[in-house]
């Protein structure tokens, strides 16, 4: 049990750093994105998997707001770009990705044996 704990606890360490890197790919096509196209799903998918490994490794604030974000490029896809929307799901979402550490995550309380 002690080693799944520590392989669950690094797990949701190397989570935070992916995390970080996972964003770079938004950062780097959100300008292209904003003219629509391909541009743009590819920066739903990639806000989608953040959404997933975020929840699944238990960062509920970071699956929410990129669900919301994934949510409003879906709509740009369909609807057209509404820029204002977009730049702010991207700056919430940034804010909370920089900050983002282990010890937000649920499953880090849960495997370290700390409370939360």
């Amino acid at each position: 049990m002690i080693i799944l704990n520590a392989q669950m606890l690094a797990l949701v360490e190397r989570h935070c750093s992916t995390l970080r890197k996972e964003f770079e790919v938004i950062e780097f096509g959100f300008d292209a994105a904003m003219t629509g196209g391909d541009a743009l799903s590819r920066l739903r998918a990639a806000t989608h998997k953040i959404k997933g490994s975020s929840g699944t490794l238990g960062f509920p604030e970071v699956a929410a707001l990129a669900e919301n974000y994934e949510r409003a490029l879906q709509n740009a896809e369909l609807a057209g770009v509404d820029i204002p929307v977009l730049r702010a799901n991207h700056a919430a979402l940034a804010r909370v990705v920089a900050g983002v550490k282990p010890e937000q995550s649920t499953l880090h309380a849960r495997f370290s044996g700390g409370a939360k």
